[in-house]
């Protein structure tokens, strides 16, 4: 196997290196896949699939995929300071990988309302009802209001 030339190494070196890298790097991506999957599972049983929403969704994961992507570059950047530990990418990868859970939930919610009555999943519920923001006329609307 050949091997990397040095300066796109210490780009890939973080996750490379490190199991917590790469174990949250799979959390998000199975969280995003999940999501997707129960979004649209949502969605079809709510009779609400619509292409540009399908569209909208992908290129906000595209984005996540961004954002993962440069902390990772960020942190090979900070490799000549030999922190040992990929601070960057590692609170940005499990902010996403959270990010993901919430989302998850949120959509098994929309899909079988009986779920809010779980003590647990009804005040999950109930801050996502409180946090999240339905559509953009809402977030427009909201700061018009403040």
């Amino acid at each position: 196997m050949t091997e990397l030339p040095q300066y796109i190494d210490a780009f890939v070196a973080p996750v490379r290196d490190s199991q917590t890298a790469q174990l949250l790097t799979v959390a998000v991506f199975l969280g995003a896949l999940i999501d997707i999957i129960t979004g649209f599972l949502g969605a079809a049983s709510r009779r609400e699939v619509k292409s540009a929403k399908i569209r909208k969704g992908m290129v906000h994961k595209f984005a996540e995929f961004i954002l993962l992507a440069a902390a990772d570059l960020f942190d090979g950047m900070l490799t000549i300071i030999n922190l040992g530990v990929q601070p960057v990418f590692v609170t940005t990868a499990t902010i996403l990988a959270l990010m993901e859970l919430v989302s998850i939930c949120e959509n098994c919610i929309l899909m079988n309302p009986d779920l809010a009555r779980i003590p647990v999943a009804g005040e999950i519920f109930k801050l996502l009802e409180k946090y999240m923001v339905k559509d953009e006329t809402q977030a427009e609307e909201d700061s018009q209001d403040a």
